[in-house]
């Protein structure tokens, strides 16, 4: 990092991570230099706890000359998620309070009458009419699944099924793990990514608003038998494509011959 701030580039594009692991060397760049520091997606930054990525964010904030935060999900959770955000673009003056007493009167108010007015001039919305798009049509497309995929979708829809029913005689269903069912979609669209590109399709539970899920394979080996674990772990090297991908190419070529 601290090379790439020795450069004479003009834009610095980090992740999250990148930033909070080389703070120093931020802060000393940004003290020397006039910075408009943008946060991306900044409902990443939503928790008040100040884990490291608010944190961090929080810390860099008074040493940059302007900010800006972009997101479409600013409160994916409640108001609660606002105050990292906004305290990050006014650093040195709250403008939604400290965090204690923010918390306490967002938790069961929202944003409420106290701080209508603080947050009302940030937002805008934009409707579909405004736009002047021409009406949806959503054409539903039935995709039959090849024989391995449809056996590893098969088994694996059954064992989530099982696990539902499971939770709901228990009272416990919502806290049913979300990246089973993310396991599900997988397995429907491409289960090459359960396994075999697991790490280009990793999900880390962040932009899915549940931290630390995540996706493992030892349960499944547990649950299904070693063929269909065989056919997860190597599904790409039976040559068997995907049902959505192969309709997808299919109707793409339609499409492209139709201009």
């Amino acid at each position: 990092a601290k090379n790439m701030i020795d450069s004479e580039k003009t834009l610095f594009l980090m992740y999250y991570t990148t930033a909070a692991n080389n703070l120093d060397t931020l802060i000393e760049f940004m003290s020397n230099h006039n910075v408009l520091l943008i946060i991306d997606e900044s409902h990443n930054i939503k928790n008040y706890k100040l884990k490291m990525w608010a944190n961090s964010s929080l810390i860099l904030a008074s040493y940059a000359r302007r900010r800006m935060i972009l997101t479409g999900t600013p409160m994916p959770n409640d108001a609660r998620d606002l105050w990292t955000q906004l305290t990050f673009l006014w650093p040195n003056n709250y403008p939604l309070s400290h965090v204690a007493p923010y918390v306490r009167y967002a938790k069961p108010h929202g944003i409420g009458e106290r701080f209508r007015d603080k947050v009302k001039p940030l937002f805008t919305r934009i409707t579909k009419d405004d736009l002047g798009l021409p009406e949806v049509k959503i054409t539903p497309i039935r995709v039959p699944l090849p024989e391995i995929q449809r056996k590893i979708y098969n088994v694996i829809a059954a064992k989530t099924l099982a696990e539902i029913n499971s939770l709901r005689e228990q009272g416990r269903l919502q806290k049913f793990r979300h990246a089973k069912m993310i396991r599900l979609i997988q397995a429907a669209s491409n289960p090459s990514t359960i396994h075999e590109k697991a790490d280009e399709f990793e999900i880390d539970g962040i932009n899915f608003g549940y931290p630390g899920e995540k996706i493992s394979l030892s349960p499944l080996k547990e649950e299904v038998s070693e063929d269909i674990y065989e056919k997860i772990i190597n599904y790409s090297k039976h040559g068997e494509l995907p049902g959505k991908i192969t309709a997808a190419v299919t109707l793409t070529k339609e499409l492209v011959k139709e201009k």
